[in-house]
């Protein structure tokens, strides 16, 4: 048996997490399922309790024996670490790292898991050439979009509160919707949904506007930017939808004062997949477009469009819970799916092992 936990350098003690090894290689645990056994916990948690008197801070694990004989449970090892199977306890919805940093440690509610451990090989792909410059697209590839429409959305919501008293089924509808996919007509569905009337679908609508919430990145970003500029490379942004919107993304985040150059599409008269808001980038930044890669999430849009305008390259983003997810099987219908300018990477770590292979 497996215990993990963490102690707060305050000597504040985390849930127990309890797990049985039920495969093992090379001393770890490929396969753990989640024990509720009373004895276990109450010996681990003496143990724990001990080692917080100690002045012990950190992350532990534990390692409980049960003998043949007469059943009796000994700790056989106590390790000041991260246990190297602990990652079992995310599964059951309780982040230990987080908790010893002080942050909330719930991943939501508490559930017993069985969690295997599997290799996984990751091909990087070579470009044709190296790039001069790196040209992203903003929504899905630096920020988070599903997050910061649901956050505007539900910062909205006081302007039609008074018209509705279920405020839960307002909640469940206008995320719901978010996670649909639906943003071009997201208030429109939405009012259709709770029957506003026109005036509550004018005060959502201003409200909705005028919101400013915060604009959330994903982790990878800040880092990547930074080695992406001491790698050589200049720095470009092409985003569609209308440019006072992505204004108020910008404004909220100082590391994106860090490109050379930065294009709203539609002040070019045209969106991508168009060419002109690919070339006006190659424009902006004084560069052949040739020597430029797109960076994007939207396969046919950023993609697809960028190879077409004739930039070096292409890397499309697979971005979890992203508002747009290519299809493998769709994108083959397509001449330039086989293009070696073009490459997929999970996020903008693998895309930076790209551009180093390349």
């Amino acid at each position: 048996m497996s215990v993990d936990f963490a102690i707060r350098l305050d000597g504040t003690l985390s849930p127990l997490v309890l797990r049985e090894r039920l495969r093992t290689s090379g001393g770890f645990a490929v396969i753990s399922k989640s024990v509720d056994d009373a004895a276990i916990h109450a010996l681990a948690d003496r143990t724990a309790r001990a080692i917080v008197e100690t002045g012990g801070a950190g992350l532990f694990n534990l390692q409980v024996l049960r003998t043949h004989g007469d059943g009796r449970l000994l700790v056989s090892d106590i390790n000041p670490r991260f246990g190297t199977s602990s990652g079992h306890a995310l599964g059951e919805g309780l982040n230990l790292a987080a908790f010893f940093l002080g942050e909330d440690a719930a991943q939501g509610m508490r559930r017993t898991v069985k969690t295997v451990r599997t290799l996984r090989d990751t091909t990087i792909a070579r470009l044709p050439s190296r790039p001069r410059a790196l040209v992203f697209d903003l929504d899905d590839t630096l920020v988070d979009h599903k997050r910061w429409f649901a956050a505007k959305a539900l910062a909205a919501g006081g302007a039609v509160g008074h018209f509705s008293g279920d405020v839960e089924l307002f909640r469940e509808a206008a995320i719901g919707l978010v996670d649909e996919g639906e943003r071009r007509q997201f208030i429109d569905q939405l009012g259709l949904r709770l029957g506003w009337s026109a005036a509550q679908h004018k005060a959502y609508l201003e409200a909705f506007r005028a919101a400013r919430v915060d604009v959330p990145i994903f982790a990878d970003v800040m880092q990547s930017l930074d080695a992406f500029r001491k790698m050589g490379f200049a720095l470009a942004l092409l985003t569609d939808n209308p440019p006072a919107t992505q204004r108020q993304k910008l404004d909220r985040v100082p590391t994106f004062d860090a490109f050379d150059a930065i294009v709203f599409s539609q002040d070019t008269g045209a969106e991508k997949p168009d060419a002109r808001a690919f070339l006006a980038v190659s424009e902006a930044l004084g560069m052949p477009a040739s020597k430029l890669c797109m960076i994007g999430d939207n396969l046919f849009r950023d993609g697809f469009g960028a190879l077409r305008a004739g930039y070096g390259a292409a890397i499309v983003l697979r971005r979890a819970g992203g508002f747009i997810q290519p299809h493998d099987d769709l994108a083959r219908l397509s001449a330039f799916s086989s293009d070696p300018r073009l490459v997929h990477a999970t996020d903008l770590f693998v895309t930076r092992e790209i551009l180093l292979a390349s």
